[in-house]
């Protein structure tokens, strides 16, 4: 289902514009709707069970990252990973772009694997949409996330990412 809604490009604007107020609130809710399809096939201890939980799972780029990482570990060939950790070996502070210092640096080397010609394993709608997410600046994520909160917004925006996500028939 998550690959009937792609996942909006965010441009930095204005708190009161409108449009791009509206593409964040879908932007927000392609992403709840992929971190609850994720967390329904791993079926772990950290499955997501109301819309509350889903908002602490997406509210900032840690956890996103942190659910990249999870899901990529459980769908991705046992050959990916040791590839990752020769790009995690040549990475240093400074050959980082900049929105992937300070955060979890098998992100970049995933997203980097990924993006690779020798890459040929097929990427589901789910990892697309959290490799495309996670490609934000963190503080530039967890602001949008955070002035989506305010209000209930994002609780609102969890509960329709359900709605839409459950089995129908």
């Amino acid at each position: 289902m998550v690959g009937s809604l792609p996942l909006p490009v965010l441009a930095p604007s204005g708190e009161h514009d409108t449009e791009h107020h509206a593409s964040r609130q879908q932007f927000a809710q392609c992403v709840m709707a992929c971190v609850w399809q994720v967390s329904q096939r791993l079926q772990d201890a950290k499955s997501l069970s109301s819309a509350a939980d889903l908002v602490q799972a997406v509210t900032t780029m840690d956890v996103l990252d942190d659910w990249l990482i999870r899901y990529a570990e459980a769908c991705l060939p046992a050959e990916t990973w040791p590839r990752i950790a020769e790009r995690l070996a040549g990475f240093g502070e400074q050959a980082l772009p900049r929105r992937f210092v300070h955060r979890d640096r098998r992100v970049p080397a995933l997203v980097m694997q990924l993006r690779s010609p020798a890459f040929t394993a097929s990427v589901d709608d789910e990892l697309q949409c959290l490799i495309e997410a996670c490609r934000y600046d963190a503080a530039f994520y967890n602001a949008v996330m955070g002035n989506l909160q305010q209000g209930g917004q994002l609780v609102r925006l969890a509960e329709k990412a359900i709605e839409r996500e459950a089995p129908h028939g």
